[in-house]
């Protein structure tokens, strides 16, 4: 499998606190129309933490369903105990995804030998399915080390790691110590443009629920080595990259989906929707941009 491009971490729309298969539908069909290389299914975005085991496996046999291979699927699968990120990584090989994400575990600080040995047995405990590590210190506390991602890269299946620490230094040396078929991507919107330049291969974005042919376009020219194109586009986001940052992800960008007019305005609690001051907020970028 080949991780590269933009990967767009998708909500999870709910009515009367009941996943929306329809409008989930729907949702999916117009981010497969933009080009992008795949999605990643209850992520932080898609409300993970307060979703049900059954719930998760639901949504990544949902999800594969309404893709049908026409993009990747990448099913989150992570937890902060390595028994239940086995056990929803395996459920996710046996539905078939392209790929498992799997976090840093939260909230129990483990040493940097507790990181290796938890994403080790993730890989000695599943058979085929290539692996992702997550790193997003902001919310997980522990930062998994370059020197720990190399470990864990010289296992056969791990193929990438989603690196949302904006640490371009840190990216540059992990990019250089890594095998090469090893992707870096951005775990931040607003560094997806820096960490290409430094050897980064993608995103796994939030914006691209909102402007996902504008991030599309912004690869491209990298690719194409247009980085004029690719820095005025990343102007032209940048004030939805700090709309999104009003409340934490994924309070803003529901109600940007909302506003839309692709998803209800509920989320589950702890979580509440936008309130009313960053709504105005959000709606004036949007507006701005020309998107509602």
């Amino acid at each position: 499998m080949r991780l590269e491009g933009v990967y767009v971490a998708v909500v999870t729309p709910f009515d009367n606190g009941k996943i929306a298969e329809k409008i989930y539908e729907e949702y999916l069909e117009n981010l497969i129309s933009s080009g992008i290389a795949g999605i990643v299914v209850c992520g932080s975005t898609g409300e993970s933490s307060m979703l049900t085991m059954e719930e998760h496996i639901h949504l990544f046999k949902l999800s594969k369903e309404i893709v049908n291979k026409r993009i990747q699927v990448i099913a989150n699968s992570g937890a902060n105990s390595t028994h239940e990120a086995i056990y929803l990584t395996k459920e996710a090989e046996k539905i078939g995804v392209d790929a498992s994400l799997s976090v840093v575990p939260y909230y129990v600080k483990p040493t940097q030998e507790g990181l290796f040995l938890h994403f080790k047995a993730i890989h000695d405990e599943t058979k085929n399915i290539p692996l992702i590590i997550y790193n997003v210190p902001g919310r997980t506390v522990v930062d998994i080390s370059v020197e720990t991602v190399v470990r864990l890269s010289a296992l056969e299946r791990y193929i990438g790691i989603k690196e949302a620490s904006s640490d371009m230094e840190k990216v540059s040396i992990m990019v250089s110590q890594t095998k090469p078929n090893f992707s870096v991507l951005s775990g931040n919107d607003s560094t997806f443009l820096p960490l290409l330049s430094v050897g980064g291969k993608g995103v796994i974005s939030v914006i691209g629920n909102i402007m996902p042919k504008e991030l599309v376009a912004l690869y491209d020219s990298v690719e194409k080595g247009d980085l004029k194109t690719a820095i005025d586009l990343n102007t032209k986001m940048l004030p939805l990259y700090q709309a999104l940052s009003l409340e934490s992800n994924p309070i803003p960008v529901n109600y940007a989906l909302y506003k839309m007019g692709q998803i209800p305005n509920e989320l589950k609690l702890p979580l509440t929707p936008l309130s009313e001051p960053n709504q105005k907020k959000m709606e004036q970028v949007l507006k701005d941009l020309s998107i509602i």
